[in-house]
């Protein structure tokens, strides 16, 4: 550098200045730029991907819950079939019929059913059916009828239940032994139109 001449030199250092200025420009107003057009666009990917997982994971979950809903409207579609449906007069009459089959009781013909106020806190689409029924039966019986009674629906409610003794049997020696009973229960109505 000592043979450049002043001049020479001057140039060479107003080239390197003007050089590093244009590249600096270029670096600034170009690649800067471009750069943080590139680091917006990889934030945008990150969060559409991160949109993207989520929306599958609501997807692999509504699958899952899909499965959940059909098994739930199965077992209510079971449950709704053991409700009383259309004349409530005559499926109480078959009801009660066959526990009059299996166990040892006599029943009375029972009055017909009233409609009464449902008092569970959500509202659903179904109405409560109140029934009263009275017969006799020896006491053992009466609770194997009671104890199967009670077990075969989940939707009878005993309200009440009275029990007294029959005639000691000096008229009627059969009926030693005898309790005669009432009940008042209440069970669930399906409607018609009841949802799935």
């Amino acid at each position: 550098m000592n043979k450049w001449s002043l001049e020479t030199r001057s140039r060479v250092i107003v080239l390197a200045l003007c050089t590093i200025g244009v590249l600096a420009m270029i670096w600034l107003f170009l690649i800067g730029r471009l750069e943080i057009r590139l680091e917006n666009r990889q934030e945008k990917t990150r969060l559409v991907q991160q949109q993207l997982k989520n929306t599958r994971e609501l997807i692999r979950r509504a699958e899952k819950y899909d499965g959940v809903v059909a098994r739930s409207s199965l077992l209510l579609s079971g449950y709704e079939n053991q409700m009383a449906r259309g004349d409530t007069y005559r499926w109480l009459l078959n009801w009660l019929g066959s526990f009059e089959a299996r166990h040892n009781i006599t029943l009375s013909s029972p009055p017909p059913p009233q409609e009464t106020e449902l008092n569970v806190p959500p509202k659903v689409p179904y109405k409560a059916i109140a029934y009263t029924i009275a017969g006799t039966a020896r006491y053992h019986d009466f609770g194997a009828f009671l104890a199967d009674f009670e077990n075969s629906s989940p939707f009878i409610r005993l309200n009440s239940l009275a029990l007294e003794s029959t005639s000691s049997g000096v008229e009627n020696p059969a009926n030693s032994g005898r309790l005669a009973f009432r009940m008042e229960f209440v069970t669930l109505l399906k409607p018609a139109s009841a949802p799935r």
